[in-house]
């Protein structure tokens, strides 16, 4: 099975039982977190984020840090820029609203507006220079530790705000302290 149908199909694998073989989950997760063929793969960050979100709470735990380990080895997948860049991230309360919206049982996504923008973060990982600018109507100091997993500042992240959205911010930000 190639990386992304790995990751698109963990709670198919642990409703039919293949991780109560300890040998597979150990299999599993070692290709989820294969470093050359998440390169090779160019799956990005996000892919691995929304598999994280996703799998059952009955996948084991060793194939939902694998799935931290890849989006962390995925951040190498993701561009290098000329400079440091000031991201504007919107925190705001539409941003809690789900990607797909509400589609009934089933049918809705976990993944949230300000949970993909927080994967954006991941630009830090090849331009460390670069600052993230939380902000609704005020702007939020963010605290980002270098050694953060992207897993867990994106989760960070979306705890932010909730207010409005005021879109000069982070300009404004970017200009007083740059």
């Amino acid at each position: 099975m190639a990386l992304q149908a790995l990751r698109l199909n963990l709670n198919t694998l642990q409703r039919h039982g293949v991780f109560e073989d300890s040998v597979k989950v150990r299999t599993v997760a070692d290709r989820l977190a294969d470093e050359n063929e998440i390169l090779r793969s160019r799956q990005f960050p996000y892919q691995f984020f929304a598999a994280y979100l996703n799998a059952s709470y009955a996948v084991p735990h060793a194939i939902t840090a694998a799935l931290n380990k890849a989006a962390e080895v995925a951040c190498g997948n993701l561009p290098e820029l000329p400079g440091p860049v000031v991201i504007g991230f919107d925190v705001s309360g539409s941003m809690q609203s789900t990607i797909t919206g509400d589609r009934g049982r089933g049918g809705t996504t976990k993944m949230r507006y300000v949970d993909v923008a927080a994967l954006v973060a991941a630009i830090l990982r090849r331009n460390p220079d670069s600052v993230i600018v939380p902000f609704d109507t005020q702007v939020f100091e963010a605290k980002v530790d270098p050694s953060d997993s992207i897993l867990s500042l994106a989760s960070r992240l979306a705890n932010y705000g909730g207010g409005g959205t005021d879109c000069s911010l982070p300009i404004c930000k970017a200009n007083l302290d740059f």
